[in-house]
């Protein structure tokens, strides 16, 4: 397929993501944000491309945005942890859909984890713009080390969605802190993204050939086997029901069982 071909010359390449063109028109037919925070968030994407050119193809898309806000609504989430901000695009698509607290509603919350302080000073530069301070909390350093830190100031707190978009050789350490330590709440949800990442996963657990003339920029096989060892992981993890999608780079959703 023609797909295949576009992503395979160009593994890694942004701008030859498979399926784009599908991809801009789901995006102009989903619910748009409101007037505010599409701009805040078209402002926020350019911005990370002026600062980080090569990192800028780790920012979740447009529609990824919308799927993230609109879970939040489905699941009624209000105590959101996200293990990875980056700039960010999903720590403010997922706070757009939380309500404006008050004294009478139940505090609701992202507790958003970061180790780049560069990236994160313009999340907080966004997030103020978005006027989304008292609903998104940031935390600067090695994750599991803010999930230690996070554990031992607050040991009574559950999250009841927690977004796993960070570095992919930590993916297992992440979620093995968050469920061991009862991070989760019963009727809590985990998505776990790049589950299948550049379309390589597959391959490295031998569903498909790697050509040979094949050319990566950076060690995106590596990477795959990583996040092949992390799916496996989760699916004989007999606390949880998983479920895998190929939506955009492939997301997991993972809920503990009843």
């Amino acid at each position: 397929m023609i797909f295949n071909s576009n992503i395979d010359n160009f593994p890694g390449d942004i701008d030859h993501r498979l399926r784009i063109k599908e991809e801009a028109y789901t995006d102009d037919l989903s619910t748009p944000f409101t007037p505010h925070i599409a701009t805040i968030l078209k402002d926020l994407s350019q911005e990370t491309k002026h600062h980080f050119e090569q990192l800028y193809q780790f920012m979740a898309t447009e529609t990824q945005h919308k799927l993230l806000h609109q879970l939040i609504k489905i699941f009624r989430s209000h105590h959101i942890l996200e293990i990875g901000s980056f700039t960010g695009g999903s720590t403010i698509a997922m706070a757009s859909a939380l309500p404006v607290p008050s004294s009478s509603s139940l505090s609701s919350k992202v507790v958003s984890l970061e180790i780049d302080e560069k990236a994160l000073d313009i999340a907080k530069k966004f997030t103020k713009k978005a006027k989304l301070e008292d609903r998104i909390e940031y935390i600067l350093g090695p994750a599991l080390e803010s999930l230690h830190l996070l554990a031992s100031e607050r040991p009574k707190e559950q999250y009841d969605f927690v977004f796993i978009d960070a570095d992919k050789g930590g993916l297992m350490s992440y979620y093995d802190f968050i469920m061991d330590h009862d991070l989760l709440s019963d009727d809590g949800v985990i998505i776990a993204d790049n589950v299948l990442f550049y379309g390589q996963v597959h391959r490295q657990a031998g569903y498909d050939v790697i050509p040979s003339n094949l050319e990566f920029k950076r060690d995106i096989p590596g990477m795959a086997k990583q996040v092949h060892a992390f799916n496996q992981h989760v699916l004989k993890d007999e606390r949880v029901e998983v479920v895998m999608l190929p939506l955009f780079d492939g997301i997991s959703i993972i809920t503990k069982k009843r």
